[in-house]
């Protein structure tokens, strides 16, 4: 069981590391292509159809990974499951495509309509993300073997397509590619483990844990993409360009991390309905320990090394970037522990209504702040507010999620990640001083730092050390992904 955590951990990487590793590499060819006005064109447009994406979608992409999770072994009940969730789904992206259709005719507002009628391509699409489905089945190489496919594609056409200052609407349709290519991909696929099915169809039985869940995504969105929202209302479209590109490389981070432990999830909800307590705190336990274990060190080098990021990355047009990267690392470390302590707990145990409560909570500071603070201060002042409002909600997550689990992690395990970190600290300081090149820079930093965080952890028994150094030794001696 521990072995096929392990490998569907490394899929699942896999998959979410090109998922937000392509926009920051494709942003990073763009920003020297592209015009800051043009970039953040596109962005708004993207946020804009993001919201009817998000409501069409409903609670199903955290839910559906639950629901199918729980009975792996029954394929009747898995195709019962799939069949309602896939008609709910297929109802709410209709609904919403009409209304964002509604919404192009009569909108008036900033946006190019052009790039938001490309984007419509994402909501149409929406009924075909059955990603919920591989993940609750555990086929995350799959996942990852299709979205690589995709992702290469996207970027020899970006490369190819993509030339000038006016060839924005490429870059759209390429971006707008890269979801849906995925999303035909699971369809072909689909018939392999599941069948539409007519017989005992409960469709209401999941209208209100995708409903909670919903709100909770929606409430998410709104403190996530209302900063962009209120950016691209408020400021010029350059400055959403430099938040934007800021926000892609922290959540790249984030996405990476959190995917080590969001394969957990179907398995807590499998030992939850089985109430065996024992396994449930292991392995939650292990969860926030390994959460912990990189969320501390990527924290504290993404602040380091900002300018090396901004610079390497997008170029000196958007050394902007470097104040609110600066700002944003915070958010990894935040947002690591909600995800495992709060998100994934509280699904697994069939408390989504606690993540309603938190999402509203961080939703309505998130607005009164970025009322204030983008007004006065710009963009840096939404990435204060994004910090406060999810301080706020991983507080409330984790209160609530102490009904189901009470971590217990040895003052030991937090002592061996502050000294490795100290001893990373000082790696990356020579690095920086001794070499003169921003990539020379970020690339040795970023290698000698992550090597002595790992044997400095090694050497004070950090316990997730010890357990990936055993595993690496596993896999050299019997191979991890032989069938």
């Amino acid at each position: 069981m521990e072995n096929k955590i392990i490998k569907n951990s490394i899929y699942n990487v896999l998959y979410r590391l090109l998922n937000v590793l392509y926009p920051v590499l494709s942003s990073a060819y763009i920003a020297r292509v592209l015009t800051p006005e043009s970039i953040g064109e596109v962005v708004f447009a993207q946020t804009l159809v993001t919201y009817f994406v998000t409501i069409a979608s409903l609670g199903i992409p955290s839910y559906g990974a639950k629901v199918i999770g729980k009975n792996e072994n029954d394929s009747s009940k898995r195709n019962n499951n799939f069949t309602e969730l896939f008609l709910i789904n297929s109802i709410s992206t209709l609904i919403c495509l009409i209304l964002y259709s509604l919404f192009i005719v009569f909108y008036s507002g900033m946006a190019d309509k052009i790039l938001l009628i490309i984007f419509s391509s994402i909501l149409i699409c929406n009924v075909f993300n059955v990603d919920w489905l591989y993940q609750g089945i555990g086929d995350y190489k799959f996942i990852a073997i299709r979205n690589t496919i995709i992702k290469i594609i996207s970027m020899i056409s970006l490369v190819a397509f993509v030339k000038t200052t006016n060839d924005y609407i490429w870059y759209t349709i390429i971006l707008c590619f890269g979801t849906v290519g995925n999303y035909i991909f699971n369809i072909v696929n689909l018939k392999k483990h599941v069948k539409f099915t007519k017989s005992k169809l409960h469709i209401k039985r999941h209208l209100r844990p995708i409903i909670i869940l919903l709100f909770a995504t929606c409430a998410t969105e709104v403190y996530t993409m209302l900063d962009s929202t209120m950016i691209g209302m408020w400021c010029s479209k350059s400055d959403l360009a430099f938040y934007s590109n800021s926000v892609k490389i922290v959540r790249t981070i984030f996405t990476v991390l959190t995917a080590t432990v969001a394969v957990y999830l179907p398995q807590l909800s499998y030992y939850y309905s089985l109430n065996d307590k024992s396994a449930f705190l292991k392995l939650s336990n292990k969860g926030m320990k390994f959460s912990l274990f990189l969320a501390i060190p990527a924290t504290v080098g993404i602040y380091m090394l900002s300018k090396q990021l901004i610079l390497c990355f997008y170029g000196a047009n958007f050394i902007n970037c470097v104040s609110t990267m600066k700002i944003l690392s915070i958010l990894i470390v935040v947002f690591s522990i909600a995800y495992m302590g709060g998100h994934v707990m509280l699904i697994a145990t069939n408390h989504e209504y606690s993540i309603l409560k938190a999402t509203i909570f961080g939703a309505i500071i998130n607005i009164i702040f970025n009322v204030f603070l983008i007004r006065n201060i710009g963009y840096n002042g939404a990435a204060i507010s994004s910090i406060i409002a999810e301080i706020v909600v991983t507080s409330v997550l984790l209160f609530e999620a102490k009904e189901v689990v009470n971590y217990s992690i040895e003052n030991k395990f937090y002592i061996s990640i502050i000294v490795s970190t100290i001893f990373m600290i000082v790696m990356v300081n020579i690095c920086i001083n001794v070499f003169n090149n921003n990539l020379m820079q970020l690339l040795i930093s970023t290698i000698l730092g992550s090597i002595f965080y790992y044997f400095s952890s090694l050497l004070f028994g950090n316990e997730i050390s010890i357990s990936i150094n055993n595993r690496i030794k596993s896999i050299f001696k019997k191979g991890l992904f032989r069938s």
